[in-house]
């Protein structure tokens, strides 16, 4: 693995840790009430630290597991997505309304969750670029 992928690793890590910082924010504001609104809170800092690890000792181990914390960012990211959508639509009463805006700032975020969705198709980008993904099945190759 090239010094541009790995620094792209570690902008992905980077990445988790400020949408981590925003979730926290925004799950602790809201009381997290839900017990699924503590995944990405666990999620989040582990996918921090694998990155961060991939990126700065990239290893074929680490490196796989990178991909598998990609794949499951994907799959949380749109899992929340749909959470958000759900939340939203069961207190919107109508798609004319004067408080159209006002529940719009103050439900879930609608496309936030995507941005978890997001950074994990960013990190198989990087680790399986479109040129190399002929003939490549793994994760983590060399």
């Amino acid at each position: 693995m090239g010094r541009q992928q790995s620094r792209l690793i570690l902008f992905t890590g980077l990445g988790f840790l400020g949408i981590g910082i925003d979730v926290y924010l925004g799950h602790m504001a809201s009381g997290a009430d839900r017990p699924f609104m503590w995944i990405p809170l666990f999620f989040l800092p582990c996918a921090v630290v694998i990155s961060l690890a991939a990126g700065l000792r990239p290893t074929k181990f680490l490196r796989g597991f990178f991909c598998l914390i990609c794949l499951l960012a994907i799959m949380i990211g749109l899992s929340g997505f749909s959470f958000h959508s759900l939340r939203l639509w069961q207190n919107f009463h109508g798609i004319i309304q004067w408080q159209v805006l006002t529940r719009l700032m103050f439900y879930p975020p609608l496309l936030a969750p995507l941005a978890i969705s997001g950074l994990g198709i960013l990190g198989l980008l990087i680790e399986h670029p479109p040129s190399d993904m002929e003939g490549q099945g793994k994760c983590g190759n060399s």
